[in-house]
């Protein structure tokens, strides 16, 4: 059997193999939050701090192509909300999972 790739270009462009990912939609959908399905609107439901101006960000940027040169502070600061709220958003979602069970 072939090894299939979770994110097959990581693994065909670098040779990267991710293991343990955590995907906040799919742990959103398991809760039943399909009005939250983008981080966006998890921080918001969470009510973390700053989750309006990124909100705002999102629809500013929706499809941006981030390969484009050079970044705005906008969209700079966008990029960093996404990294800012994952680790957050990541320990709310795992408890709410749990606390389903």
């Amino acid at each position: 059997m072939e090894y299939q790739p979770l994110i097959p270009s990581l693994y065909r462009d670098f040779g990267i193999i991710v293991v343990n990912a955590f995907d906040t939609q799919v742990a959103a959908l398991e809760l039943g939050l399909t009005l939250y399905l983008n981080l966006s609107s998890l921080c918001e439901y969470y009510g973390l701090p700053n989750s309006k101006e990124y909100g705002e960000l999102k629809q500013k940027y929706p499809l941006y192509d981030w390969r484009i040169r050079p970044l705005t502070k906008d969209m700079l600061q966008y990029g960093l909300f996404d990294v800012r709220f994952l680790y957050v958003l990541k320990q709310l979602l795992v408890r709410d999972l749990q606390a389903q069970k």
